[in-house]
């Protein structure tokens, strides 16, 4: 074996354990990657189950604001309006019962 021969087999060693290097370094970077990627995936999951718990939050608030306000409307439809009526009713009705009593007390 000459000097040559002896040069090219450790030029050939070298250079393969430098694709070694580098390949042990990207399946690093690779791996770190795939973990970086699995916890993204699981940040957007969280962020979507926490939007859908919004969402479920918020149709419930409507929901319980809605009846309150039917509730209301309703109470109004039937308590309120028909006591501003009679309030209207009432004034004329005394009118009318003080005009006749007047006329009795008269005669």
């Amino acid at each position: 074996m000459t000097v040559d021969d002896l040069t090219k087999l450790m030029l050939a060693a070298a250079v393969t354990f430098a694709i070694v290097i580098i390949a042990w370094g990207l399946f690093k970077i690779l791996n770190n990657l795939s973990g970086t990627i699995a916890d993204f995936r699981a940040t957007v999951r969280n962020t979507s189950k926490i939007s859908d718990f919004v969402l479920e939050d918020y149709l419930n608030i409507r929901k319980g604001a809605y009846d309150f306000v039917s509730k209301f409307a309703d109470f109004k439809a039937t308590i309120l309006d028909p006591l501003n009526i009679l309030a209207k009713i009432l004034p004329l009705i005394k009118s009318m019962f003080d005009k006749k009593g007047s006329k009795r007390q008269d005669a």
